[in-house]
């Protein structure tokens, strides 16, 4: 589930959400949930998601060379470590069960 493709959509994700997703890491992340599982949302998964970016912007602030492996050099808008921890996001959710199988 980390195979190049996988990323690559990842990474398309996460640059949508930012562009898209409205000015708060809140609203970014409902939007991304809601793009990936057409719902909102609960607040648990919410809080589990919120504490999961932040950990992941932190880390890529603290190793910008692990950030710019991780999106192939591409430059952006934003910074790496953002559009690095939001590529994250964008994999867990794209690799929830809930994504991958509908019923």
């Amino acid at each position: 589930l980390n195979d190049e493709a996988k990323l690559e959509m990842a990474r398309a994700l996460a640059d949508r959400v930012l562009a898209e997703g409205g000015g708060s890491t809140r609203e970014q992340l409902i939007h991304a949930f809601r793009l990936c599982l057409t719902r909102r949302p609960t607040e648990a998964e919410l809080e589990r998601l919120m504490a999961f970016h932040q950990q992941q912007e932190a880390h890529y602030r603290a190793q910008p060379e692990m950030a710019a492996r991780l999106l192939r050099g591409e430059s952006a808008k934003a910074p790496a470590s953002t559009r690095a921890a939001w590529t994250l996001v964008a994999n867990v959710l794209l690799n929830l069960d809930e994504a991958l199988t509908k019923q």
